[in-house]
């Protein structure tokens, strides 16, 4: 177990231009208490071929999406991630979510962009998380799951579809 304990979000920050963490075949790895972002148009986390990886009480940071666009907050195809009590602000799609038996609990989700949750994994769950905002005047999905998505569990989840003005966004 490898565990990277930040001194707080707004005291610790790992940023550049492209894609901050990218993890692939790790294991067991915990990024704690730190703001995590990029300035690039590139994934803030890109993990694939992972096991438990834990994303806690971070901030996930990628510039709000516009026409230029932007990528993923949370790009994943591992197995058993947690991201846990994030707040996660910006992106295209701001979680790509294609491994199994993640867990994505208690978060808060920001300024989200086009597609707000992408997922097609199995037996993953989603509980307790707020949609907070939306960025896009004119978004695709709040929630677009594929058709090779099975046994997920979504419980508890509280979507406000609001732009940046707080006008009501609708699908």
């Amino acid at each position: 177990t490898v565990t990277f304990n930040g001194a707080g979000r707004l005291k610790t920050s790992l940023t550049n231009g492209g894609i901050p963490i990218t993890l692939g075949g790790s294991s067991y790895v915990t990024f704690d208490n730190m703001t995590i972002s990029t300035t690039g148009n590139a994934d803030v986390i890109k993990e694939g071929g992972t096991t438990k990886c834990r994303f806690i009480s971070d901030n996930l940071i990628s510039p709000i999406y516009s026409s230029t666009g932007s990528n993923h907050v949370i790009n994943s195809s591992g197995t058993g991630l947690v991201v846990k009590a994030c707040r996660v602000v910006g992106g295209y799609f701001t979680m790509a979510i294609s491994g199994s038996y993640d867990s994505i609990v208690h978060n808060r989700f920001i300024a989200s962009g086009y597609n707000i949750w992408q997922n097609s994994g199995t037996g993953n769950v989603y509980q307790y998380n707020v949609i907070d905002s939306v960025s896009d005047k004119t978004p695709y999905a709040g929630l677009y799951n594929t058709s090779g998505e099975s046994g997920c569990t979504y419980d508890a989840n509280y979507f406000n579809f609001r732009d940046e003005t707080g006008a009501e966004v609708n699908f």
